[in-house]
């Protein structure tokens, strides 16, 4: 059987310990402490022995220690370690340690001895209030992102977990998703719910980035990136999503209207290979033909009237063909934007009243240097679709075209006396006005159109000096 431990033995088991301990006696007097308490308080032993125990409390909580002290020898029991009771004690050079500290009462020859083991939680304070921090930054980050961020618990059932507040984008709040997970489908487009259940279901096979749109309650939509994280217990089994969903709805509208841009340009160029393989080809056999009969004519002489007639009258409707291929080749084969938009909007309105017959009043004030080369070709090619759909449609007598600067910008104002139309109806199908419209907001201009019937259009462009 082994022998119990010396009193030698003891003391250094005790002076050991990786904790501060203290023994106190019925009057509040210090009667032991060990080597961990007089290194984790800065004290010498003959500075604690035999002096009350108040002087490692701080000054302003002695008072309120005696009265526990006194409640304590009245009553006394045994207080484990991490109470969660905030205590301090105070250090020889008067700065204060967060403690956690144990009470356990020992009977003994010379009475009631209280024995408190302290145990120094600065670092687990110092880790506790870090986490905070991190904690609290996290929460402000999330809660003032204007990316939507979350967690869902895949269930079943499904539970909204955590929605960052910037989902009142959507007509709804967090709390309304936190009752009812259902609204999750609620807000996803219906063609895409399908494709969002499935997701749910099954994660392990989530795609990349994923984009799902989303339909507010006021019936805006909007395309949404979702980059995800399947979130796995120990077993590696999926238990939640965390996703970060960013609204990518005007990047996927520059990038179409980018697309739209490149198919015009790519347009015009098979145009103008059109028109020169008119003008090199048809146009110069017909009039290849119009000089031989032209020829016939003379050589057939005044002995046949009636067949130089019919002569003529063919040389006159191959002269019209001419006229009109040459017009057409006017139309498949625009100028160019030389860089200077006075001198190029000039160019074009000669070559509109050239091949329509119709009269411009052109008025090119100063325009400011600072519009840069985009945005100057912007208005070219609004001037030049809105000039050729008064040809084709307005029946007009009279077009006034303006380019001068404006509050921040250029303006560019094109005018007729046509028969106009109802500007308040659709435009579906009018891919010239749609051209115009996204020419302007591709530049961060705007455009506006103003019609009525049998009271003439009025088209027009503003564009600013910068990006701003």
């Amino acid at each position: 059987m082994p022998r119990p431990l010396s009193p030698r033995a003891f003391e250094q088991l005790v002076s050991a310990a990786p904790d501060g301990i203290v023994v106190v006696d019925a009057e509040g007097l210090i009667r032991f402490v060990n080597a961990q308490l007089l290194q984790m308080l800065g004290y010498e032993a003959n500075e604690l022995l035999g002096r009350p125990v108040e002087m490692l409390v701080p000054e302003g909580l002695r008072a309120a220690h005696v009265r526990h002290r006194a409640a304590y020898r009245t009553a006394p029991r045994t207080r484990p370690m991490g109470s969660n009771v905030e205590l301090v004690a105070r250090r020889r050079d008067g700065t204060e340690l967060p403690v956690e500290i144990s009470l356990s009462l020992l009977r003994s020859g010379a009475g009631m001895l209280v024995t408190a083991i302290l145990r120094d939680v600065s670092e687990r304070r110092r880790a506790a209030e870090a986490l905070r921090e991190s904690e609290e930054r996290y929460r402000l980050l999330a809660e003032n992102a204007q990316d939507l961020i979350y967690r869902v618990a895949l269930g079943p059932p499904l539970r909204v977990e955590y929605v960052s507040p910037s989902i009142r984008f959507t007509g709804y709040t967090p709390n309304d998703l936190y009752e009812d997970a259902e609204l999750l489908f609620a807000l996803v487009h219906p063609g895409d719910r399908d494709f969002a259940r499935t997701a749910l279901a099954d994660p392990d096979h989530l795609p990349g980035p994923i984009t799902v749109r989303f339909g507010a309650r006021d019936g805006t939509i909007s395309w949404q990136e979702h980059r995800l994280v399947v979130m796995r217990d120990a077993a590696g089994r999926p238990q939640a999503i965390e996703g970060i969903a960013r609204d990518i709805t005007d990047r996927l509208r520059v990038e179409e209207e980018r697309r739209i841009l490149l198919a015009d340009s790519e347009m015009q160029r098979e145009r103008e290979r059109i028109a020169a393989d008119i003008h090199d080809g048809v146009m110069q056999s017909i009039y290849g033909v119009g000089l031989s009969l032209r020829r016939a004519a003379t050589e057939v002489g005044d002995d046949h009237p009636e067949v130089r007639e019919r002569l003529q009258e063919a040389i006159d409707e191959l002269r019209g063909a001419i006229a009109d291929i040459r017009r057409y080749v006017m139309d498949l084969r625009p100028l160019r934007f030389t860089g200077d938009l006075a001198r190029s909007l000039t160019d074009v309105v000669t070559l509109f009243e050239a091949s329509s017959g119709i009269t411009v009043k052109l008025d090119v004030e100063r325009v400011p240097s600072l519009v840069d080369e985009e945005r100057a070709l912007a208005l070219f090619h609004i001037a030049r679709e809105a000039l050729s759909n008064v040809r084709r449609h307005s029946r007009a007598t009279i077009v006034t075209v303006l380019l001068a600067p404006a509050e921040g910008g250029v303006l560019l104002r094109i005018a007729d006396d046509g028969v106009g139309f109802d500007a308040g109806q659709p435009r579906d199908g009018h891919f010239g006005l749609g051209n115009m419209e996204m020419r302007a907001r591709t530049a961060g201009g705007r455009l506006s159109i103003e019609s009525r019937p049998g009271r003439g259009t009025r088209v027009e462009a503003f564009v600013p000096l910068d990006s701003d």
